[in-house]
């Protein structure tokens, strides 16, 4: 019942009779034989309130007042309550006396059963709430607890369909979560993404309506309200590491792939535009800029790659950047894809025909997560359109997160298998028209590069050679090539070195047919990088060889 907002209850016993008297926010009185009070409710009029002997709330007539809003109770002890239900007249009640005699407004919280849950979760899956209005409500709180690491999403919006305000929080395994979030649109609903490697067996979450919230924390800390600082991402939700003896620790991002478009001539040392076909282009324009075509035959290919492959260091990640935009609009038949990732293995963003998702790359099969199904803070839905646009990706063994215009879109948790088999990985850039589409698609290139975040370098190993071998695999994907050292050469011996895991393909290096020497020497390659792997050859006659390499 909507009676008494902005207004203060006095309430006085006279002899038998119980005397009301209400103030509004001005201090004025109310409720006198000029100025009746009227009770609101569904499906009642104005009503003029009387009060009786026997402690309850009578009209004009004598007639008990009730309502489906609610009631106003006089009750025995002289107090009164403003009712959503009388049942629960004795909890959540804020008091306040006056002339001894004391006055009740109860809160009456509702816990909302579509947006609760204790149904287990599998990896990576979610669970979504029912839209629920929250008019007359100012709180929304939240209690989560589960036996493996968990990411909620309260969303909030205009109609119950669209969720444009998303508060996210991260819960660990095995600990309990409480969260409140203030009510500041007509509907919310809470969702729950198992980011953990395996199912929960044992989950529950509960969220409740308050129409009045508390702001404070739930507990003190050393008699002070307690208090946190930390270092936090509110894109990633990641918060900063102190290490051992309390220092910050950090990662210098490097380069590893990619180069900027400077002039109008494509640098083939760093980019390679041999996959495309039939009318595809790739084409560097004097904007500083590439722009794939597919031209109008059905069935091209338009595509850019990187010469090398970003390589990956076990423990550390890597940061995929693109900022691009489709120069024509989407349409059927016609996939244009930004990522790391080759025929077989990678991660990426795509538009297929109009659909807008993003995908993940393993022995030659993709997984694709479509706009609608997207489970970060960015929101669920997104459409593509001719805008420019800044794509991310953060990717590392066990977790890929995917980011749109600088907003966590998306992440995908390794559960029971790895993402990909491996994680040393091109750029690709592709613009395909498939079936019978005839149309010009274009995709304009700003910039796309990788940088690990973490050290270029790490620690070498070395092996030694004593004499002739056919072959030796040295590493297999891709390393660094730091030193060889040679010596005890036989006339004609044969030093080589190639970028592969066999005795064949690209050559790193090779001595030549070299004379007899003794004396040892040395070849600093200056961190020479290899994509592919690293083998050894000895041919000919003997020699000694030591490499040193990452």
């Amino acid at each position: 019942m909507r009676t008494f907002v902005n207004a203060t209850v006095t309430i006085k016993k006279i002899l038998d009779r119980i005397k009301v008297t209400l103030y509004n926010s001005d201090g004025d009185e109310v409720g006198t034989a000029d100025n009746p009070v009227y009770v609101q409710g569904d499906g009642l009029g104005g009503t003029e309130l009387a009060i009786s002997t026997d402690a309850n709330v009578h009209d004009a007539d004598g007639n008990d007042i009730e309502s489906s809003s609610g009631s106003l109770h006089i009750k025995e002890d002289n107090s009164a309550a403003i009712l959503a239900d009388t049942a629960s007249l004795d909890s959540n009640v804020i008091k306040c006396d006056t002339d001894n005699v004391s006055g009740s407004i109860l809160q009456n919280i509702k816990t909302s059963s579509d947006n609760s849950t204790t149904a287990n979760i599998d990896a990576g899956d979610t669970f979504t709430g029912t839209a629920e209005a929250t008019l007359g409500i100012n709180g929304i709180q939240v209690y989560h607890y589960a036996d493996q690491d968990c990411a909620l999403y309260i969303d909030q919006g205009l109609n119950g369909t669209d969720w444009d305000i998303i508060d996210s929080f991260t819960c660990l395994a095995n600990n309990g979560c409480t969260r409140t979030i203030v009510s500041v649109a007509p509907y919310y609903r809470l969702r729950i993404t198992n980011t953990g490697s395996s199912a929960t067996t044992e989950l529950r979450a509960s969220t409740s309506l308050t129409p009045i919230i508390n702001p404070l924390p739930r507990a003190l800390d050393n008699d002070r309200l307690k208090t946190k600082a930390t270092l936090y991402d509110d894109v990633s939700e990641i918060e900063g590491k102190i290490v051992p003896f309390g220092k910050l620790k950090t990662v210098n991002p490097v380069r590893t792939i990619g180069a900027s478009f400077n002039g109008i001539t494509l640098d083939s040392i760093f980019w390679d535009n041999s996959g495309c076909t039939y009318s595809g282009t790739a084409v560097q324009t004097s904007g500083g800029e590439v722009v794939l075509s597919t031209g109008t035959t059905a069935t091209s290919v338009a595509m850019l790659q990187s010469t090398h492959r970003s390589r990956h260091v076990a423990g550390s990640s890597e940061e995929f950047k693109f900022t691009g935009r489709l120069v024509t609009a989407t349409q059927a038949d016609n996939i244009r894809r930004c990522g790391v990732y080759d025929d077989d293995n990678g991660f990426f963003f795509q538009v297929d025909g109009t659909t807008f998702g993003v995908g993940t790359r393993k022995d030659g099969t993709d997984t694709i997560i479509n706009s609608g199904d997207f489970n970060g803070n960015y929101g669920a839905i997104v459409t593509m359109d001719t805008s420019m646009g800044d794509f991310v990706i953060w990717y590392w063994e066990r977790s890929i997160e995917f980011f749109y215009n600088s907003k966590l879109l998306h992440k995908i948790s390794a559960t029971t298998e790895s993402l990909t088999e491996t994680l040393n990985l091109p750029i690709r850039i592709e613009n395909i028209n498939e079936s019978t589409n005839v149309t010009d698609n274009s995709l304009e290139i700003l910039v796309a590069s990788v940088f690990r975040l973490g050290n270029l370098e790490t620690s070498p190993i070395s092996y030694h050679q004593s004499g002739t071998t056919a072959s030796v695999v040295l590493k297999h994907g891709a390393g660094i090539l730091r030193t060889i050292i040679i010596g005890n050469v036989t006339n004609n011996s044969v030093i080589t070195l190639y970028d592969n895991t066999a005795a064949s393909g690209t050559v790193i290096f090779s001595t030549g047919s070299m004379g007899a020497q003794t004396q040892p020497y040395s070849v600093n390659f200056s961190a020479l990088p290899f994509n592919n792997g690293l083998t050894l050859v000895i041919s000919t006659a003997n020699s000694n060889a030591t490499i040193i390499y990452e």
